[in-house]
């Protein structure tokens, strides 16, 4: 009911005609003074409707690219080569690391990690092992390269 009015809803409706808030059965200037009603609604329609577009696009785009993914991959291995170097086994880890002058128990290490926590930096997909062994060995991250801080000594007082 009409702001909590419990009568007869025909009385009421005539009344408000009568008085002239009503013109039939629509309030009078509605649209005039409340026009942010319809303006929010159709601004909430173009919205969704531009989020759905975004979603659309998304989609072409990651099949897109995982076409050209595809076919790029085909050319390298038609060449004996492999785009894919997400996951490594441990020989291939420890060679690396003596490849680039690194204890192989560096490989043992970064194995072990990355095979206990399905191969992810963080919460991130390793996408090239390689790399994150680079990366890792300049900025000091690897266990031969950490500093051991000497433990301090428990004082007695």
């Amino acid at each position: 009911m009409l702001l909590g009015y419990s009568d007869d809803a025909q009385a009421m409706l005539e009344a408000l005609q009568e008085l002239g808030f009503m013109d039939g059965m629509e309030i009078h200037d509605w649209h005039d003074h409340n026009a942010y009603h319809q303006t929010f609604a159709d601004r909430a329609k173009k919205a969704a409707e531009a989020r759905w577009r975004g979603k659309d696009k998304t989609r072409q785009d990651k099949k897109g690219d995982k076409q050209c993914l595809n076919s790029t991959q085909a050319m390298l291995e038609a060449s004996g080569q492999s785009i894919s170097k997400a996951k490594g086994t441990i020989q291939d880890l420890r060679s690396f690391c003596v490849e680039l002058g690194l204890p192989a128990s560096d490989g043992d290490s970064c194995f072990y990690k990355w095979e206990g926590n399905g191969w992810k930096n963080g919460t991130a997909a390793i996408k090239d092992w390689q790399m994150t062994i680079r990366s890792w060995k300049s900025a000091g991250y690897l266990p031969s390269q950490r500093n051991e801080k000497p433990k301090p000594k428990a004082s007695v007082r």
